[in-house]
């Protein structure tokens, strides 16, 4: 398994650092298993997930905000392990 880590500064838009992370994550050398991303800002977070296969196909998860921990931990494992 491969995570790739992406971050900018906290004025920049998470959309920003997805170019740049899923570059990281196509050079994963084991396309038969999905390559896992993190972007942040130092305030927000998005997860991101990569499949590689006949057709490239990645999902993210909604925004998540360090200030707000309130998420549970059986949303966010729903989030990371859904499907593409």
């Amino acid at each position: 398994m491969l995570v790739a880590i992406e971050a900018k500064r906290s004025q920049y838009s998470l959309e920003v650092g997805l170019p740049q992370l899923l570059f990281y994550m196509l050079n994963n050398q084991t396309p038969e298993v999905p390559t896992f991303g993190l972007l942040t800002n130092g305030s927000n977070f998005r997860f991101v997930k990569l499949m590689k296969g006949d057709n490239l196909q990645y999902s993210v998860s909604r925004i998540f905000d360090i200030l707000n921990v309130s998420i549970s931990c059986g949303m966010l494992r729903k989030q990371l392990l859904a499907d593409c």
